[in-house]
């Protein structure tokens, strides 16, 4: 109980550091991406969490390409074993 509500009262306090973070930068900054023309005039939360997303979602891959990495090994090492443990009660030693 004591943890609910301690896990309800971060996401509230992280709500709002949010709408802090929202309120206090609501200017319109104006974003040109290089090979493209056109020039976008957007509120800069807007372009810093798009920013943030971004990362987030290339982090979420890379470590999930190294976490499929490791499954593979895994299995591999996995595979290695059963063969050696199969070999060694086949051929038992003196």
């Amino acid at each position: 109980m004591i943890t609910r509500i301690v896990g309800i009262a971060v996401y509230v306090a992280l709500g709002f550091l949010i709408l802090a973070f929202i309120f206090s930068n609501r200017e319109l900054v104006s974003l040109q991406l290089f090979p493209f023309a056109t020039v976008a005039e957007l509120p800069l939360y807007v372009a810093l969490c798009a920013l943030f997303a971004t990362g987030l979602m290339l982090g979420l891959l890379h470590s999930a390409s190294v976490w499929i990495g490791m499954q593979r090994k895994l299995t591999r090492a996995q595979r290695t074993i059963a063969q050696l443990q199969k070999t060694a009660n086949a051929n038992p030693t003196p």
